[in-house]
């Protein structure tokens, strides 16, 4: 199921019956099979939260065998990305059951579909040296379903290129070429992350700088042919 959205509140609806035979009436009267189903009852959870039901669970006895009595209880539950895992349990309550607390319980999973949001781990605080240090930054996404990564590089204002798919961006070691702004992008069935970017410098060593020597040569004017140089 979705998270909620603005349009539409989402709910999870829960029908859930449990059945309880009930024992034989001691001493011919029906006084006990009465009293055993107003003591009936439901109760139902997410985590360790009771929830309320949507309206007064039912109890009615079975068309097949009137000595059974089924009872029908629904709530409604938000659905949001915070209970994504959570359990929901149904607890049904009644003496007939053979254990100490008289209950049965039956329970699934919250799967709530949520778009991702995005993370970064791993981003260098201190200076990168090339040709020396690595870089490795993670984006790390929160969704339902799994969420595709992608990492892509800014070549110029608007413009970009892939520049690494999954959630690892890599360069071991670094080079200057490879400093630029990178952007991290999140996608899955239910929508697409906020893109988040992290600046990539790189320090380089400075290249020690060629010098040529000079000559100064006299030429006479007009000569013939032209003189050529060379490097």
């Amino acid at each position: 199921m979705k998270a909620n959205s603005s349009v539409e509140i989402v709910i999870l609806e829960i029908e859930l019956n449990s059945k309880a035979k009930l024992k034989p009436d001691v001493g011919g009267g029906g006084g006990r099979r009465k009293g055993l189903e107003k003591r009936r009852k439901q109760a139902r959870y997410v985590g360790e939260t009771e929830v309320r039901t949507l309206r007064p669970q039912v109890n009615s006895t079975e068309i097949d065998n009137p000595r059974t009595w089924a009872t029908y209880s629904v709530c409604e539950i938000m659905a949001e990305r915070s209970r994504y895992g959570q359990p929901i349990r149904c607890v049904a309550i009644h003496p007939a059951y053979d254990n100490p607390t008289m209950s049965s319980s039956t329970e699934v999973r919250f799967d709530v579909r949520y778009a991702p949001e995005t993370r970064l781990v791993g981003v260098p605080t201190g200076q990168l040296e090339e040709g020396r240090d690595q870089l490795e930054i993670r984006c790390l996404a929160d969704a339902n379903p799994r969420a595709s990564i992608l990492w892509r590089r800014t070549k110029s204002p608007g413009v970009t290129e892939v520049a690494s798919i999954g959630e690892t961006l890599l360069f071991s070691p670094i080079y200057r070429n490879h400093a630029a702004v990178y952007i991290c992008e999140a996608a899955n069935t239910e929508g697409e992350s906020s893109p988040i970017s992290v600046q990539v410098s790189v320090n380089c060593k400075c290249r020690r700088p060629r010098f040529h020597s000079v000559r100064r040569v006299s030429l006479p004017r007009n000569a013939r042919p032209p003189i050529e140089f060379s490097k």
